[in-house]
């Protein structure tokens, strides 16, 4: 079985005259072999790859999801934050002024706490002093636990997210401190005081504090929008996710379920399997993947010959680093048309921080019209090899950098990945990796 430029045959031609010496009662029996026929199929089929929705839906469920572990989320928090810690500040207290400052890093939480479902917590030690008119009197140690309410805020002018900080809405869960022979613990109705006073004065003190930036998909032309809409946190789970939705149509019931991260690995990127076909019919429809192709195989918007996506599934085979990608190679005009329908496994693997995607061998499923024709696979190959190139390598392009997503950016700081992992699966794929933040040069 054969694909164009070779559906031309001696059968083919053989065919053609047989229904020209029958006239058109022929052209039932034989419509597959119609150019006018498969166009219209062909074209039929391109219509409905990459389309683009009005805008990007802001409802579950979600294609994309971005996941922290409480470790990941404490390199984030001690790089964007540092010792900038929202725990400094002057209180009177019978007569005295009492200061706190904090004591070394602070220490994420993450716990199911009422009334703060989107709210990450922050274990603080601190100094606290005490001082008359005349000077200092007395210093003494204490912990705090801040709950921190988090939230995404949309860049102008792009679909850069920004998470943030809500300082202005944080809460002293609780405050335990010593000094000049005071006990917090023995004393709870002038402590409960002093946290309420002590949280409306952070609140007044600290604003909104930018803690990362999640950026947008750059891929084609830039049709194609992803942003990030909901963050959900997970205390049972130790773990933060960020939900993206994407303006490109996806297949019914696409979405994710609720991502989990296994043990060890503090950073994860979850995808939709479906949103891979979606990317590499959009990359068509904008030429970044070629579509039509001449009598020599190279791309030409004009050509007789051209390519559409039957699907892009995780492999039947027992791994998890494979695609498995159909599709038809039609000819539509200058001959006999028809198509065949090919299947090609694509192998995605890690070489050095750069994750590369390969086509595998060809295996020729079944033709129509022309298609029908071909006897070998091998014959596919020879008689197809620039048009087959051009193809596969361009998809295996897009496909990798889809899943190459770059979506966390730190002001002055660079994200390091380190051994990331790939799971191509039936309902996702996904990639967990370990990671470490360097300050920029």
């Amino acid at each position: 079985m054969a694909v164009p430029p070779a559906f031309a045959t001696a059968r083919t031609l053989a065919v053609a005259a047989l229904c020209g010496l029958l006239g058109a009662g022929c052209r039932g029996p034989n419509l597959e072999f119609d150019c006018d026929y498969q166009s219209e199929r062909f074209q039929s089929e391109v219509d409905q790859e990459g389309v683009l929705l009005p805008d990007i839906p802001q409802d579950e469920p979600f294609p994309v999801a971005l996941a922290l572990s409480e470790t990941g989320l404490q390199r984030i928090i001690d790089a964007a934050v540092g010792m900038d810690i929202p725990f400094t500040g002057d209180l009177p207290l019978a007569g005295l002024t009492a200061g706190f400052e904090p004591m070394g890093m602070p220490r994420v939480v993450l716990e199911d706490v009422p009334g703060c479902v989107d709210c990450i917590f922050l274990d603080v030690d601190f100094f606290v002093s005490l001082t008359d008119a005349n000077g200092s009197l007395s210093t003494g140690t204490g912990t705090t636990r801040l709950g921190i309410p988090l939230h995404l805020v949309p860049s102008d002018g792009s679909d850069a997210v920004g998470l943030y900080a809500n300082y202005p809405e944080l809460r002293i869960e609780s405050l335990e401190f010593t000094v000049y022979g005071f006990d917090s613990q023995e004393h709870d109705a002038l402590a409960g005081a002093m946290r309420i006073l002590l949280e409306e004065k952070l609140r007044e003190i600290y604003g909104d504090t930018l803690l990362l930036t999640l950026q947008p998909w750059m891929l084609g032309s830039d049709s194609v929008r992803l942003r990030a809409e909901k963050l959900f946190i997970f205390p049972q789970d130790k773990l933060l996710s960020v939900a993206m939705h994407t303006n490109l149509a996806l297949p019914p019931g696409a979405g994710l379920e609720r991502p989990s991260l296994p043990d060890g690995v503090h950073l994860g990127v979850r995808m939709d399997s479906g949103l891979f076909q979606a990317v590499a019919e959009r990359m068509m429809v904008e030429d970044v993947i070629p579509r039509r192709y001449n009598e020599d195989g190279e791309p030409d918007g004009e050509g007789n010959f051209g390519v559409t996506i039957q699907s892009l599934v995780a492999s039947t085979e027992p791994s998890e680093d494979m695609f498995d990608v159909t599709f038809r190679v039609w000819r539509t005009s200058g001959g006999s048309c028809g198509f065949a329908e090919i299947l090609m496994p694509m192998t995605a693997a890690w070489v050095g921080r750069a994750l590369q995607v390969s086509p595998g061998p060809i295996n020729v499923l079944f033709g129509k019209g022309s298609g029908e024709l071909a006897e070998e696979d091998d014959q596919v190959v020879d008689e197809n090899q620039a048009l087959l190139d051009t193809f596969k390598n361009s998809l295996a392009e897009q496909i990798a950098l889809t899943m190459g997503l770059d979506a966390i950016d730190l002001a002055g700081q660079d994200i390091v990945v380190e051994t990331p992992a790939l799971h191509i699966r039936p309902d996702a794929v996904a990639l967990d990796m370990d990671f470490f933040i360097v300050q920029e040069p």
